[in-house]
């Protein structure tokens, strides 16, 4: 019962701002994006600045001083980047009681959607191309002695062919331990180690999604990364070795810049 009671408490403490809410007389709520493990998501206009969207991302209350300090490491974290592909912080601030970290919206659609969505294929090119662009990006944030540990599909947004790395919620200085549930819904285990190497290994993860797009086999309900994706996908050697390093088969790449370099080895080849 004491559980239940809890539940409802805590949903009706997260609950989501509406549509058309005006937060901090300034962001007028156009989208509702959803609500992760510690925070909630909105798309906004700001209303002084050309009404240019923006992202905005409130601490999850239930979560109490989790949350918040979890949204304020993301900030500093942000604010130290300068960097095309990576969100730009906006603003920060406190209204009724939440705390409200606004970044830059991008456009475009998530690796996600594109896959499950539109069952868009991408190729072994494409594959290798987007692969660089957010290694590249990993480099910046690692070079900055911090590892993403949430390199997902839905956290990676095309436009245009441009690759964009979002939701930093998870950032970790390299090193530390990072503050994630050991079995939370959707996190792998791998994300708990603090280093750039999880981080390649989830690129490498991401990179099995976009190949098995052309797959026209029997269709795949999981992967077993060590035999099924070797034997099912048709892609070059050259990829194939890439793909174990990122997945830790063979001697894991030590950085981002070294997988990049063979990658660019693969650029036009196929």
């Amino acid at each position: 019962m004491f559980g239940f009671i809890k539940r409802v408490i805590d949903g009706w403490r997260d609950y989501p701002h509406k549509e058309n809410t005006i937060i901090n007389q300034r962001y007028l709520i156009r989208t509702y994006l959803g609500q992760g493990s510690f925070g909630t998501a909105y798309c906004c206009v700001d209303q002084q600045n050309a009404d240019c969207l923006v992202l905005i991302k409130q601490n999850r209350a239930s979560k109490g001083k989790r949350a918040l300090d979890m949204l304020d490491a993301e900030r500093q974290v942000l604010a130290l980047f300068d960097c095309r592909g990576i969100p730009m912080v906006l603003d920060y601030f406190a209204w009724r009681g939440a705390q409200y970290l606004v970044t830059e919206f991008v456009p475009g659609k998530t690796l996600e959607t594109m896959i499950f969505d539109h069952r868009e294929t991408i190729d072994e090119n494409l594959c290798v191309n987007y692969a660089i662009q957010v290694l590249r990006l990993l480099s910046v944030v690692h070079r900055n002695q911090y590892v993403h540990l949430d390199v997902r599909l839905p956290n990676v947004i095309i436009d245009h062919h441009t690759l964009h790395l979002i939701d930093f919620g998870l950032v970790r200085a390299i090193g530390d331990h990072p503050d994630v549930e050991p079995y939370e819904e959707g996190k792998l285990a791998y994300r708990h180690l603090a280093e750039p190497q999880s981080d390649l290994y989830a690129v490498g993860h991401m990179m099995l999604f976009m190949l098995y797009t052309t797959f026209q086999g029997p269709e795949t309900t999981n992967f077993e990364y060590e035999i099924s994706w070797e034997e099912e996908l048709t892609i070059s050697s050259e990829l194939k070795v890439v793909l174990r390093k990122l997945l830790k088969i063979d001697t894991p790449y030590q950085s981002a810049e070294e997988a990049v370099t063979s990658l660019q080895q693969l650029v036009g080849k196929q």
